[in-house]
């Protein structure tokens, strides 16, 4: 009788094992399928008045994350020392499409 409890016990211990693994797995897809874009990179012409907020604000989505690391990051794609633009230079500018 006690080998068909622990047959039992063991047997609902790995439903519920499996259960947890197949909710775990469920909410890693769901959370990868939110993006489903490609992260990509185009060059633009900058403009007289252009700044580098301007700029992030024609080119950022909710994929680019944080707004201002967003603008941290075409700094650090372009090697700029500081936020100054001149105008008739090319920027790189990281996108999502």
């Amino acid at each position: 009788m006690k080998k068909r409890q622990l047959t039992k016990a063991a047997l609902l211990a790995f439903s519920l094992l499996a259960l947890v693994l197949l909710v775990a797995v469920a909410s890693l897809n769901r959370v990868s399928g939110q993006t489903d874009k490609t992260k990509t990179v185009t060059s633009i012409c900058i403009q007289d008045g252009d700044s580098l907020w301007s700029i992030a604000e024609t080119y950022y989505t909710e994929e680019c994350g944080d707004f201002r690391e967003y603008i941290s990051e075409i700094r650090r794609t372009n090697h700029l020392p500081n936020d100054d633009l001149t105008a008739g230079s090319y920027l790189l500018v990281p996108y999502y499409k």
